[in-house]
Parts: structure tokens; C-alpha cells; sequence
């Protein structure tokens, strides 16, 4: 299903719930408002990572990622490694 589909799908059931808790069936109705926020959160997070997807074809990992990381001890401590000054 893609995004758009499921934004309409969610438009829809936020206003049949909304009729519904206007009808007086308040319980159904802030139900079907929940769900069709749901799908929306949802379609807007999937429509953000296709976004990204199509952005991002092609680039490859070593222009993305940072050249020579600050790296520590395996034996580090995760304590150790806050507090030490050369890892900020």
C-alpha cells in the first residue's frame, strides 16, 4: 500500500470517527480517530524513509560516513568513555 493510499485511508477513518463519536458512540467513534492518527504517523514516517531511499541510491558508504573516526580501547568503559576529554 503506499503512502498516499494510506494517508487516504486514514483521513477516512478520522472522519467516520469523528461521525460516530458526534453520533453519540463515543467509545467507537475516539477509537476509529486513534487508528486513522495511527495510519497517518505511520504513512508520514513511510513517505519520509521512501524520500531518504530515493535520495540516497547511488551514494556509497564512504562518502556518506565520517573519514578516520575517533576510536577507543575495546577494554574501555562506557564511563571511562564519557569522561575522557579527547572523545568530545
Amino acid at each position: 500500500m503506499t503512502s498516499a493510499a494510506c494517508g487516504a485511508l486514514a483521513l477516512w477513518s478520522g472522519v467516520l470517527g469523528l461521525c460516530v463519536v458526534f453520533l453519540e458512540a463515543v467509545f467507537s467513534g475516539v477509537w476509529l480517530v486513534l487508528i486513522g492518527w495511527f495510519v497517518i504517523a505511520s504513512a508520514t514516517a513511510e513517505s519520509g524513509q521512501a524520500t531518504l531511499q530515493v535520495l540516497l541510491r547511488g551514494v556509497p558508504v564512504r562518502e556518506a560516513m565520517t573519514a578516520n573516526p575517533l576510536v577507543s580501547a575495546a577494554d574501555t568503559t562506557v564511563a571511562g568513555f564519557l569522561a575522557d576529554p579527547a572523545f568530545r
